[in-house]
């Protein structure tokens, strides 16, 4: 089914970008273009970026912290309107190509459909076996390439070929968020330290990769926690003890930032963390939802039924 967009009676009841009104983002509210229905947030960040960092930082500063926190995917690096799924299937042509390249698949018998399946199932596996750690289970990437190399029948080695992909894809179509570079900019020349925090199957060194290359420098983060690396998480709630207890801090000196309304605002401030939440807009999610269904009736008409598992 489409997925229809928010009515103007459903926006006229929403208070920002995530639709909860009991979630403070009203820092933006006096910004240029700031809107429900904004398009491009990468446009937006950077036309708007010194406005949108001293807003930002002004949050951060009234909090008395002294660490920033932020979250990693569509906070500092904004992804586009492509969804997870469809990600996946460029992802499965990418490594593909470099299978051959590589020597891998000399009789040329996978398809890139292969891999895509190959790297849903291998996900599923990931994380029903990952040890429970709070609420959650945290897959990691690497236990999806070995089960993807057994069960493709794939030579010691291929691995390389699906990190290699994986990261030269997700450079291509991720861009970095500038509003949130230039504030980074601003903790660091008052003293404050910053960390990224993200709930993903990529493991800390290869979410460090992607922020490098797609900053084109090396941003002033100090560490990268990922919940690949620990299993712990932001959405099962055990990831700030985690941090805590890593850094000998008070949570209450930390201020986050993400785009998720649970794990980025209401779980920190659960365990005492500050937090504010910098959303996707209305319009963004309406996007990647009808690239979703798109993506989904495309693959059933080839045969394939992605519904189980497919996400925006």
């Amino acid at each position: 089914m489409p997925t229809r967009r928010p009515t103007k009676r459903t926006a006229a009841r929403q208070k920002d970008w995530t639709g909860y009104p009991d979630v403070e983002v009203t820092a933006f509210e006096h910004l240029p273009a700031y809107s429900s229905k904004l398009k491009d947030r990468a446009e937006w960040c950077t036309e708007h970026a010194a406005e949108i960092a001293d807003a930002l930082y002004a949050k951060y500063e009234d909090a008395g912290a002294d660490v920033l926190s932020l979250d990693v995917f569509d906070t500092v690096l904004l992804r586009n309107d492509i969804p997870e799924a469809e990600r996946y299937a460029a992802m499965s042509e990418l490594a593909l190509a470099y299978l051959h390249e590589d020597g891998f698949d000399k009789d040329r018998r996978l398809s890139a459909d292969d891999l895509l399946l190959a790297r849903a199932n291998g996900m599923v596996f990931a994380y029903r076996t990952a040890p429970k750690s709070g609420e959650a289970r945290e897959g990691n990437i690497d236990t999806v390439y070995l089960y993807m190399i057994s069960a493709l029948g794939l030579e010691e080695g291929a691995d390389a070929c699906l990190r290699r992909a994986e990261i030269d894809y997700e450079v291509s179509v991720m861009k970095p968020n500038p509003a949130i570079a230039r504030l980074m900019e601003m903790v660091r020349e008052y003293g404050g330290r910053i960390i990224l925090l993200s709930d993903m199957y990529l493991p800390g060194n290869m979410i460090e990769t992607l922020v490098e290359q797609i900053f084109e420098i090396a941003p002033p983060f100090d560490l990268v926690f990922s919940s690949a690396d620990s299993g712990h998480s932001k959405r099962g709630g055990s990831a700030f003890a985690h941090v805590e207890a890593s850094l000998d801090l008070n949570g209450e000196t930390v201020f986050h930032i993400g785009d998720s309304l649970q794990s980025d605002v209401r779980n920190p401030r659960d365990h005492g963390w500050q937090s504010m939440c910098f959303p996707l807009s209305q319009e963004e999610q309406y996007q990647r939802s009808t690239r979703l269904n798109r993506f989904v009736t495309k693959m059933r008409k080839s045969g394939l039924d992605v519904s189980r598992w497919a996400k925006a």
